[in-house]
């Protein structure tokens, strides 16, 4: 439901139950009366519907509303050659439906803006089932919506799609019939099960697939720009890449790849995926681990990406993998590793001379370490201190730098002033500063950040907005002497955030001298 900003939804509904709630005995009893609340349900009609019908995670949902749409077959056993292992339910919807029925359908179907499909052999039974089971549609279904929609969408208007195709024997033509020209972000699941026997015949069925599947997309969805691919079990990154980096929808901006460590890609699949023009966003997701084993025919040459702006890796970074490094992308801005694996501090050093080589425009760097037992072999520094500045040293010389976000596990790094004016010093463009450290031993805190430390940010970074910090060692006589100290004004800090305690006193005193912007 849309609504003036100056108003939350909150406000609206308590507004509406006044108009519905009947108290006797007051002055606004004359008001509810049923006329009073038919003309409250009117109003609220469309905008409800508008909302409810926005999001479904079933596209049987949809066809609900047909009365024609009927249950043929209850608990239907699985073919032995499918993927499938449980019973399901199957619908039926006829080819023929009554005018009334088409309109209804219509109707609904341009308020959907999002709709997710999953197959039953993954999708969570709560998705997809509610008092119904698990569901499948006949295959004269999708023959029956073909000749419903003809050229046209199921929705018009949809602009995300989720889809999960488990069947190498699914017709693929009808997937073609709900991309929408206003689509803008696919998700294609073809994460199929590993038990099926890996056949020469069903790699060119699946391959065949995919590239009908590009070419639909290039022919009626012109605004896609988000991509994500599964694969996995039978099928290879190859399968994927080979066809979408032939006929690339010019308008694809992001892609995101997910897949298994048994499926790992090489470098002759990121040379495919270098060659998507206007590729700008790159994420590797889940279990996705590169190959590092040496390609025949290939050296051990760089993949350049010409227009990639972002790399996240969401799966694990192994520091000792050179693979990673064959990446490389003059324009790239945002690098973000969620589950880097460290070793010790000569890796890392390794690793961001490396960055800083294959990224001469890096502006934000969000790293988070991979956490692991003490006894594991790459813990072996755990109880060794270590210095932020100096772990990340190559990184300091990239003046570029606007983020710095880092969340250390089994790496002790004690935060001192001396630390955040290596930061001031190297980065006068920093806008965000986020040091998460890993508990330090024998309760020696985490961070010893004090007035120098707040004093070298205010002066060296002026469009800081955001600090992130385990604990500051500061207390409000201390930081009373800040007004006696030359401090310029013009620091934007807005949110200043503390693992440990930090008094409204010091918050309010470190507004008043220092960071006027602060929000208390």
């Amino acid at each position: 439901m849309t609504s003036h900003r100056a108003f939350s939804h909150v406000d609206i509904l308590c507004e509406v139950c006044e108009w519905v709630d009947c108290i006797p005995g007051t002055r606004y009893q004359t008001r509810r009366t049923l006329a009073s609340l038919a003309r409250v349900c009117k109003a609220l009609h469309e905008p409800a519907v508008r909302l409810l019908w926005r999001e479904l995670d079933s596209i049987f949902q949809i066809f609900l509303v047909l009365p024609s749409f009927v249950l043929r077959r209850e608990n239907a056993e699985p073919s032995p050659l499918s993927t499938h292992e449980e019973f399901y339910n199957e619908y039926h919807l006829p080819a023929d439906i009554p005018a009334h029925e088409w309109s209804r359908l219509r109707k609904y179907a341009a308020y959907v803006r999002a709709v997710t499909f999953k197959s039953r052999i993954y999708c969570p039974l709560y998705l997809t089932s509610w008092a119904r089971g698990r569901m499948e549609m006949s295959h004269q279904s999708w023959s029956s919506i073909k000749n419903l929609f003809g050229d046209d969408s199921v929705f018009p208007n949809l602009q995300r799609l989720d889809w999960q195709i488990a069947e190498v024997d699914f017709q693929f033509d009808s997937l073609s019939h709900f991309l929408s020209p206003s689509l803008r972000t696919l998700v294609i699941n073809c994460q199929v099960a590993s038990r099926i026997p890996v056949r020469q015949e069903y790699r060119d069925t699946w391959s065949g697939h995919l590239r009908q599947l590009v070419s639909d997309v290039l022919r009626r969805s012109p605004q896609l720009a988000e991509l994500t691919l599964y694969y996995g079990g039978s099928l290879t990154p190859a399968q994927f890449f080979n066809p979408l980096a032939l006929t690339p929808p010019l308008s694809l901006r992001s892609l995101t790849i997910v897949g298994p460590t048994d499926k790992a890609v090489d470098l002759s699949d990121l040379r495919i995926l270098a060659q998507i023009p206007h590729l700008e966003s790159l994420t590797f997701r889940k279990d996705l681990e590169f190959d590092d084993s040496p390609t025949p025919g290939h050296p051990r040459c760089g993949v350049t990406f010409p227009h990639l702006r972002s790399l996240r890796f969401l799966s694990r970074y192994v520091a000792t993998n050179a693979r990673y490094h064959m990446l490389a992308s003059a324009s790239l801005q945002s690098l973000h590793i969620s589950s880097y694996c460290f070793i010790d501090a000569s890796s890392l050093q390794h690793d961001c001379v490396n960055w800083t080589r294959s990224f001469p425009s890096l502006a934000h760097f969000t790293c988070s370490f991979n956490r692991k037992e003490p006894s594991d072999p790459g813990a072996t520094l755990w109880y060794v201190p270590h210095s932020i500045p100096a772990l990340f040293a190559p990184i300091l010389a990239l003046r570029s730098i606007r983020e710095f976000s880092i969340n250390l596990a089994n790496v002790c790094a004690l935060v001192e002033d001396r630390d955040l004016a290596a930061f001031a010093e190297s980065w006068p463009s920093l806008e965000v500063l986020a040091l998460k450290t890993w508990p330090y031993p024998h309760g020696v805190p985490e961070s010893t950040v004090g007035l120098q430390g707040f004093l070298s940010l205010a002066r060296g970074c002026p469009r800081l907005s955001m600090l992130n910090l385990d604990a500051v060692c500061i207390d409000t006589e201390t930081l009373s002497q800040a007004a006696l100290v030359s401090v310029p004004t013009q620091c934007t800090l807005r949110t200043l955030r503390v693992r440990g305690v930090l008094s409204p006193g010091v918050r309010l005193l470190l507004a008043e001298h220092m960071f006027p912007s602060l929000a208390l």
